[in-house]
């Protein structure tokens, strides 16, 4: 282990260009360009308002899910504990930065390379690799997520024809590939401005369309009557709302599932280092004031829009809760397309930080001026070949689920640990280093657990658990039917 001089307070601001984007992790949604563009001041509130853009994303629409898997009681407390386990993995990265050598710039790639002398840049290759994954993941579920939302817009404004391969290989070859293959995607920049806008209206709409359409009347899936209007006299939840689960292995299952969802949605470790980067009179104890603040406000977005969403539709709720029958509801139709063309124009800029990583990662260097043909080979095999999982794997909830089952956990969770330990001295947070070790251990091996059970249930699915009052039945061929 070094044992570096530790970093002053303030210094290190993020460096401008196509390859900072990648290397700062900052490369799921575009989000990087606003950090380093909107909030340049370094404000305390304007990062706390950067931290909770970077946290609430397309997860949010997965989240009641979630609940519906383990029962409403344990899920709002797993919600709960993912708020606390995200936060205390962003303090170990603030400590890391605290000690790593005055001047280098504070990323992830940075931080693998001086873990050891012998594996820290394999180690930092790694790390690179796995950001290319989950850029490919992140690609695949938005074109998942608004290929369904367009394919119900239109099911519900025109006709019952599914269009959702259309709208998939449409948007994709006509409209994200010629957007990507732009040298400069500043004019896109700040999509993601227009994401966090779209996910707060969301949160809003679960919430309001919850008195809308309870009116005590509600059925489950197995077609007994529910009260789930809490304001009624007659309000009356079965007990499986509450506890999903009837004993040990059945709990073991349900979390199993429910457990990657909520580890997708809080995971924004790679985002926090820019921010941290950014503030103003920079120390740890001001970044921990974001870092609480922001928690509090992702948490009540969360558990609202999870509580409502799944009170309104019950154990009915889809992986995707705007597929939910809404009963026409323009704000609804108004959240799908905003939400939609939000992803839409995000994907370039997704496509824009993986090829740059991916040039890295060849190269070993900055990323350098590709020829035309290199340019456009790699931006259309990305492309293409996201384009067609899409096109295979339709249910939002799998994407999400085995995304928060192997790259977002070990950027969220087990990485951080991994820094803390082999960079902070032994002697300093004894404590905290054995939590650390605990915690990136104990993720490991659920999120190892949950992607060998997701794909179990793809094969041989079980129950109710994957079924929902959906208003679509996409017939698009699914390898795992």
């Amino acid at each position: 282990m070094h044992s570096f001089p530790k970093k002053k307070k303030g210094s290190g601001r993020a460096r401008g260009g196509e390859g900072t984007v990648f290397e700062s992790g900052c490369c799921e949604t575009g989000i990087a360009y606003a950090i380093g563009e909107k909030m340049r001041s370094g404000s305390l509130k304007g990062a706390i308002f950067t931290m909770i853009i970077a946290t609430v994303g397309g997860g949010m629409l997965s989240l009641a899910y979630g609940v519906k898997q383990i029962g409403l009681i344990p899920g709002l407390v797993l919600l709960a504990f993912s708020c606390v386990l995200s936060y205390f993995t962003n303090d170990l990265l603030l400590i890391v930065a605290d000690n790593m050598p005055e001047g280098v710039e504070i990323t992830f790639l940075t931080i693998s390379n001086e873990c050891d002398v012998s594996w820290g840049p394999k180690l930092a290759v790694f790390t690179q690799l796995t950001l290319i994954v989950q850029m490919f993941g992140a690609f695949i579920s938005y074109l998942v997520a608004f290929g369904g939302l367009l394919d119900l817009v239109w099911r519900v404004t025109v006709n019952n024809t599914e269009v959702y391969a259309y709208v998939v290989a449409g948007a994709a070859l006509l409209i994200i590939f010629p957007l990507s293959l732009l040298p400069n995607l500043g004019a896109l920049r700040y999509t993601s401005f227009l994401g966090i806008s779209c996910s707060l209206y969301l949160g809003v709409l679960i919430m309001a369309e919850y008195f809308v359409l309870c009116d005590g009347h509600e059925h489950d899936l197995d077609g007994n009557s529910i009260r789930s209007c809490f304001w009624l006299q007659n309000f009356n939840l079965p007990k499986k709302a509450f506890f999903n689960y009837t004993d040990m292995w059945s709990f073991v299952k349900s979390f199993l599932l429910c457990f990657p969802l909520f580890v997708f949605a809080y995971t924004a470790q790679q985002f926090m280092l820019p921010i941290y980067t950014e503030l103003q009179r920079k120390s740890r104890i001001r970044m921990k004031k974001v870092l609480r603040r922001s928690s509090y406000v992702v948490f009540f977005i969360y558990a609202c829009a999870s509580t409502f969403g799944f009170l309104t539709f019950s154990d009915g709720v889809c992986s995707n809760i705007l597929l939910n029958d809404f009963k026409k509801s323009p704000g609804a139709i108004t959240a799908a397309i905003s939400i939609s063309v939000s992803m839409i124009l995000t994907e370039p800029i997704i496509t824009h930080t993986w090829r740059s990583g991916l040039v890295t990662l060849l190269w070993n260097k900055k990323p350098i001026k590709m020829s035309k043909f290199k340019h456009t080979s790699f931006t259309f095999a990305f492309v293409f070949l996201g384009m067609l999982v899409a096109l295979f794997v339709t249910d939002i909830g799998v994407v999400f689920g085995v995304l928060g089952a192997t790259t977002y956990p070990l950027f969220g969770f087990i990485l951080p640990g991994t820094f803390f330990y082999k960079i902070v001295p032994a002697d300093e947070y004894p404590v905290r280093r054995k939590l650390a070790v605990i915690q990136a251990v104990l993720v490991g091996i659920i999120s190892l657990s949950s992607l060998v059970y997701q794909i179990y249930q793809m094969i041989d699915p079980e129950g109710n658990s994957t079924k929902c009052n959906n208003m679509q039945d996409i017939k698009t061929p699914n390898f795992f039917k």
